[in-house]
């Protein structure tokens, strides 16, 4: 939210960062990261940094990657010409249910322990937490009195609630973050 505020005052902020709704798609650009679920990665880079990482079995293995590659020297860039037909969660859905945010959270946490290590982890889950259990509890008493969708948001919120708790008291572990 601080960011799109931001972008809001400075477009070139929404730009750079690349904010959904702020940024050129349209521009091919060098970026400092890529998270996709498509990448073309030069093979040199490829073999320096050992491929993806055997810990990050599914969800943030991009980000683990990406981490690596940058810690190695190499640079991302984006390129809008460059097309893929993806069917978004096709697999995963079956594996893991409809919703799968949660899931893809618990596995950025358990990268972030092993590249950052667990007390910036549980700072960063610490103010995930608070952010999200403030939105959950100020949407209560409307969910209540309208239901419906707003219902089905804070029940949502209240998943993401339990997401960050657990990540205060998890570790990483090679099938993700517990």
């Amino acid at each position: 939210a601080l960011q799109a505020g931001a972008a809001r005052l400075h477009p070139a902020i929404g730009d750079r960062m690349a904010l959904p709704g702020y940024w050129d798609s349209t521009r091919a650009r060098q970026v400092p990261w890529a998270v996709a679920a498509f990448l073309l990665v030069r093979r040199a880079a490829w073999e320096q940094v050992g491929g993806f990482d055997e810990r990050q079995w599914m969800y943030a293995e991009d980000l683990d990657l990406g981490w690596r590659l940058r810690e190695a020297g190499w640079t991302y860039r984006y390129e809008p010409t460059g097309v893929v037909d993806h069917e978004s969660a096709a697999s995963t859905t079956q594996a893991f249910g409809r919703e799968l945010a949660p899931v893809w959270q618990r596995s950025t946490y358990g990268f972030m322990a092993r590249r950052l290590g667990m007390p910036r982890t549980w700072a960063i889950a610490a103010i995930n937490l608070a952010g999200t259990g403030a939105r959950w509890l100020a949407m209560a008493p409307f969910a209540r009195l309208r239901g419906g969708a707003l219902r089905e948001r804070h029940q949502a919120l209240g998943r993401w609630v339990m997401v960050h708790a657990r990540a205060l008291r998890g570790r990483a572990t090679i099938e993700g973050y517990r």
